[in-house]
C-alpha cells in the first residue's frame, strides 16, 4: 500500500530487529498452500476497521469484528483490541526500509534495488522522503539483509500474538521495481536470475546473450547492450530480450520471500491464523493474485474513481467478483486519492454508496478511519476524520441483519465462473482467469432507467435482491431518491418455491422495513418498489 504512516511504524520499532537471520526459503513451498483453511474464514456480514483506534469506544459504535490492517504502527495495542472481543491484526510492509532507517543503516542502505546503471531506485509515491540525502528506496528480498530485516518485522509484530498477519506490499521491492521501475540489477538479482534460467534449462538465453555456458551470463551486460539508462529500460522492456523471464524469476523470488515470512508467522503463531495481503486489485489478472493459495483473505486497495462519482463504480463489482472468483473474501479500502476527495469534497453519500455496493457483491468496505483514514494528495499524505453518524448506520444494518448476508453468493450475470487458483504465479495462468472473467464483459442488472443496480443473490433455495441507488450527482453529494420503481430480473434466478403473490420485506439501513410482493410471468419475475434512497435488500423467504 502506497502508505506514508508506515514510514512512522518502521521507523520507531526497526532498528530493534535487524539483528535477526533468517534465510529465505529456496523453492516454493507447497505446504503452505490451502493455508487458508486454517484461519479464521470472513463472513459476509463482518464489520472491519482498518487500523486500530485510538479511542477504543469507536469498535463498539461499528459493532467491529475485525481490525484488519494492524495497529497503526503500534503492535503493542493487539492484547488491548483483543480483550475487547475483536480479531486484532499485525501488519508488516515489503517495500522498502524507508528512508530514516535507511540512514542510520549502511548495510540496509546497500541491500536496495537498483537501476541498470547501479543507481538506487526510489519508491515513487515515498519521493518525498528524504534523511539527510537519503531516500526511501526499494529493498531487494534477493539481497539477504533486506529479507532478513524483513524477518525481524514479522518477528516483531509476532510477540504481540496477534490473531493474524497482513502484509502490505507483498511482492517486495525487487519484483515490483521489475515490473514498472526499471530494476532490479542489483548482483543478487544477476546472480539469481542466471541460477533461475540454469534450473528452468532455458538454454536460449545463451544464445541471445552470445555466451557458451551460464557462468558467463551476465543479464546486466546484455541489457546495457540494448538501453543506455533506465527511462530507456523501462520504455523498451516489454521488447527487450528475456524480460518476461526476468519478471518471471522475480515473482518466484518474491513468492519465495512472502512464503518465508508465512512460515515464520506459523512457527511463532501457529497455523490457526488469518493471513492477507494487499497488492493492486482493481484489474482481473494482475500479478497479485499469485499470493491466493497462500491466503485466508485479501485485504486490498481498490479504485473506486471518487471523482467520477458513480460513472466508473463498475471497476468495484469487477474487484468484488475476482475476490468471489479466487474463493477468497476481501475487504477493501479506497485508494488514496479517493479518500483525499472524499475529504476535499465532504462526500459521505458516495461513500455510503460505495459501503452498499460492497456488501452487494458480497464483499466489505472497511470501516472509513473517523481518526486517520489515510489521503494522498499532490502535496503528499494527508488524514480524513470519517464521520461516525453518517456511516456507522450502514454498518449496524449489517450487523443487525446477518441472515440477509452471511452465506449467500452471487446469482445472475455477475456470478463467477469456477477457475483454479493454483497456477497463478505464471504470466500465462493468470491470462487464462483474466479471459474466463472477462468474458462477455458482463453487467449488473438495473432498472429500466439504468440507475437501480440489481445483485441478486441465493442460498439454499431463498434470496436476497440487493439494490444500490447510482443517481448520485457529485456537486451536491445528493442521491435523488426512486419512488415506486418497478423492478424485472430473470425469472429463472428466483428459485421456484417463491410464487406470484409472496410477500417479501424490504430491508433499508435508514428506514423502518417494509413489504412488498413479487409477480411471476413468463420469464420475469417482477417486484415494485415503493421507495429506495441509497441502498435496500429484499428478502423472500
Amino acid at each position: 500500500m502506497k502508505q506514508v504512516y508506515f514510514v512512522l511504524t518502521l521507523f520507531f520499532y526497526s532498528l530493534m530487529i535487524l539483528s535477526c537471520s533468517l534465510t529465505p526459503a529456496t523453492a516454493l513451498n507447497k505446504s503452505n498452500l490451502e493455508a487458508q483453511q486454517n484461519g479464521y474464514q470472513l463472513k459476509e456480514s463482518d464489520v472491519l476497521f482498518m487500523y486500530a483506534s485510538a479511542d477504543s469506544s469507536n469498535y463498539g459504535k461499528y459493532k467491529a469484528d475485525m481490525v484488519a490492517w494492524g495497529t497503526f504502527g503500534v503492535p503493542s495495542r493487539i492484547p488491548e483490541i483483543q480483550r475487547l472481543g475483536i480479531r486484532a491484526t499485525g501488519t508488516m510492509w515489503c517495500l522498502t526500509a524507508t528512508a530514516w532507517v535507511l540512514y542510520e543503516n549502511l548495510s540496509l542502505r546497500e541491500a536496495v534495488a537498483r537501476d541498470i546503471l547501479g543507481v538506487p531506485i526510489v519508491v515513487q509515491w515515498l519521493a518525498n522522503d528524504d534523511c539527510n540525502g537519503v531516500k526511501s528506496y526499494w529493498g531487494c528480498v534477493n539481497n539477504p539483509v533486506f529479507s532478513n530485516y524483513l524477518q525481524g518485522l514479522m518477528r516483531t509484530e509476532c510477540q504481540y500474538k496477534p490473531d493474524g498477519i497482513h502484509v502490505d506490499d507483498p511482492l517486495g521491492g525487487s519484483f515490483e521495481s521489475t515490473s514498472f521501475d526499471g530494476g532490479c540489477f542489483c548482483d543478487y538479482c544477476m546472480a539469481g536470475f542466471r541460477e533461475w534460467l540454469r534450473r528452468n534449462n532455458r538454454t536460449n538465453a545463451l544464445a541471445i546473450a552470445g555466451v557458451a555456458s551460464f557462468d558467463a551470463f551476465n543479464y546486466k551486460t546484455l541489457i546495457l547492450s540494448r538501453v543506455s539508462d533506465r527511462q530507456q529500460y523501462i520504455q523498451q522492456k516489454y521488447s527487450l530480450p528475456l524480460f518476461q523471464e526476468f519478471l518471471d524469476y522475480q515473482m518466484e523470488s518474491a513468492l519465495n520471500n512472502f512464503i518465508s515470512l508465512q512460515n515464520t508467522a506459523f512457527s511463532l503463531l501457529g497455523r490457526n491464523i488469518t493471513y492477507s495481503a494487499n497488492d493492486y486489485f482493481s484489474d482481473y489478472g494482475r500479478e497479485g493474485i499469485a499470493l491466493t493459495p497462500y491466503l485466508t483473505h485479501f485485504v486490498q486497495e481498490v479504485e473506486f474513481h471518487a471523482a467520477e462519482g458513480t460513472a466508473s463504480l463498475y471497476n468495484v463489482i469487477k474487484a468484488c467478483r475476482q475476490a468471489e472468483a479466487l474463493k477468497r473474501p476481501l475487504a477493501a479500502t479506497a485508494t488514496g486519492p479517493d479518500w483525499a476527495f472524499i475529504k476535499i469534497n465532504n462526500a459521505t453519500n458516495l461513500v455510503k454508496i460505495w459501503i452498499g455496493l460492497s456488501y452487494a457483491c458480497g464483499q466489505r468496505l472497511m470501516v472509513p478511519d473517523p481518526e486517520h483514514q489515510w489521503c494522498l494528495t499532490a502535496q503528499g499524505t494527508e488524514w480524513y476524520q470519517a464521520p461516525i453518524a453518517a456511516f456507522s448506520p450502514l454498518y449496524l444494518f449489517v450487523k443487525n441483519y446477518p441472515d440477509l448476508f452471511d452465506g449467500y453468493k452471487t446469482a445472475g450475470p455477475l456470478k463467477a465462473p469456477d477457475v483454479s487458483i493454483n497456477n497463478l504465479s505464471s504470466q500465462e495462468g493468470r491470462d487464462v482467469f483474466k479471459t474466463l472473467l472477462s468474458a462477455g464483459n458482463p453487467q449488473p442488472l438495473s432498472s429500466a432507467d439504468g440507475k437501480i443496480w440489481i445483485f441478486p443473490r441465493l442460498k439454499d433455495g431463498k434470496i436476497t435482491i440487493h439494490l444500490i441507488n447510482t443517481d448520485y450527482d457529485g456537486s451536491q453529494d445528493r442521491v435523488t431518491i426512486k419512488s415506486n420503481v418497478l423492478l424485472e430480473i430473470p425469472s429463472d434466478l428466483v428459485p421456484a418455491s417463491i410464487v406470484s403473490g409472496n410477500v417479501g420485506t424490504l430491508y433499508s439501513y435508514d428506514k423502518v422495513p417494509e413489504t412488498v410482493s413479487i409477480t411471476r410471468g413468463g420469464n420475469i419475475a417482477q417486484i415494485l418498489i415503493p421507495e429506495i434512497r441509497i441502498w435496500s435488500v429484499i428478502n423472500f423467504k
